[in-house]
């Protein structure tokens, strides 16, 4: 009889030290699941993020080239009509002023993207963002406020600068999005 509990309890000891081990590779498979999960989450939200930034980056980026071509749209004319110091008409100044506001529109988009970028940590991106912001300024302040229309020549001068800063941008946002798939 004292055979028989010696094998009773020798089973169940079997028995429950499997069940325990089980339990316990099946929590931490469970834990190391659920974090696999939650990192797989915060990745495919970085990704999105991410697009979503280029876009409204991209909204803006348009509305400043569309206004920076027009007026150089303007300054060639003149040019041409070796008009260069005659004052801008009403016409041209609303024209100017319609775009100004889509402009202006845009600048929503363009804090939201920033935002967007500090939460990443893409200070890099901020960064030369921030450098458009300032040609953005540059050319505004002069049209708008100065009220002094650009030369065709300064006005090229100003595009090769914006253009180089907006690629500037997009390499270093092309950067950002790398380093995330690595």
């Amino acid at each position: 009889m004292t055979t028989e509990w010696i094998n009773i309890a020798d089973t169940a000891v079997k028995i429950g030290l499997g069940s325990v081990i089980t339990g316990f590779f099946t929590f931490i498979g469970l834990r190391y699941s659920h974090k696999s999960q939650q990192s797989k989450y915060m990745f495919e939200h970085k990704i999105k993020l991410i697009e979503q930034i280029s876009a409204d980056i991209d909204e803006y980026f348009t509305a400043l080239t569309s206004f920076t071509n027009l007026i150089a749209g303007i300054a060639k004319r003149r040019n041409i009509d070796q008009k260069d110091e005659i004052p801008l008409n009403q016409t041209q100044w609303q024209v100017i002023r319609n775009n100004d506001e889509l402009l202006i529109a845009s600048w929503t988009k363009r804090t939201y993207a920033i935002a967007k970028l500090r939460l990443l940590k893409a200070n890099g991106v901020v960064t030369k963002l921030n450098q458009c912001v300032l040609l953005d300024k540059e050319l505004r302040d002069k049209i708008v406020f100065d009220k002094i229309m650009y030369k065709y020549d300064e006005i090229n001068d100003y595009r090769q600068k914006l253009n180089e800063a907006k690629s500037a941008v997009h390499s270093t946002l092309s950067d950002f999005y790398d380093s995330l798939l690595k």
